[in-house]
């Protein structure tokens, strides 16, 4: 393989294991929770998305209103 195909493999593998690493802690800092505060956390990180994303589509839908 070339360098740069080499550098691109390595950079994107070292991603993936950060972003591997993150998710391991997540569940770590998670599960050091009971079952049902667990329950709650993800449900409002859930609810914060689809109001984030509900909003979001009310300002674009205000800003492309035909008049």
């Amino acid at each position: 393989m070339k360098r740069e195909e080499m550098d691109v493999n390595e950079f994107i593998e070292k991603k993936l294991d950060q972003i591997s690493a993150i998710g391991e802690w997540i569940g770590n800092y998670l599960g050091s929770f009971g079952r049902r505060t667990q329950k709650i956390i993800i449900g409002s990180i859930i609810l914060l998305i689809f109001g984030i994303v509900a909003f979001i589509w009310a300002v674009a839908k205000g800003m492309f209103k035909k008049k």
